[in-house]
């Protein structure tokens, strides 16, 4: 059902107003509003390659649902997504994830920092067999929950 393909250019504005998107900022880690010059300018690096970043997009019929990205951090592929607002509900984080980490990452230690009290991101952790095992202070200004990192 869930069909995941590389990002592209062209997926630029669309994956910005995900990430902009009220209830996505609040549970990423800095709940600023990102402006475009500098998503063009972080996804123009990633796509070229030499970061470790691999990020795609998930599909349903042809229609994007969602992204999907991992970076290496302290040993751990750590894990980062977002289902678009219109598919949010209907089921497809865990399979979206599992997938991922199935076709991308096969055999790698995973792990996820999620915002204290994300239920729905928790509830995708523990569908990969994560547990939480420790709290980081919050970077963001904003927002002073902790993230917690499932490993």
């Amino acid at each position: 059902m869930i069909q995941l393909r590389p990002a592209r250019m062209n997926d630029a504005d669309m994956l910005l107003e995900w990430r902009n998107d009220e209830t996505t900022r609040l549970n990423f880690r800095s709940t600023a509003l990102l402006e475009r010059s500098g998503h063009i300018a972080w996804l123009t690096k990633v796509l070229g390659g030499d970061t470790g970043i691999v990020i795609c997009m998930a599909e349903v019929h042809g229609s994007a649902v969602g992204t999907i990205n991992s970076h290496e951090c302290d040993g751990y592929q750590e894990l980062s997504y977002t289902i678009t607002p219109a598919w949010r509900g209907k089921g497809l984080a865990i399979p979206m994830v599992r997938q991922f980490v199935k076709e991308y990452l096969p055999g790698k230690k995973i792990q996820c920092e999620i915002k204290k009290g994300n239920v729905s991101s928790e509830k995708v952790a523990q569908a990969l067999g994560l547990c939480a095992k420790f709290e980081k202070p919050s970077t963001d200004a904003d927002d002073p929950r902790p993230l917690v990192v499932w490993r």
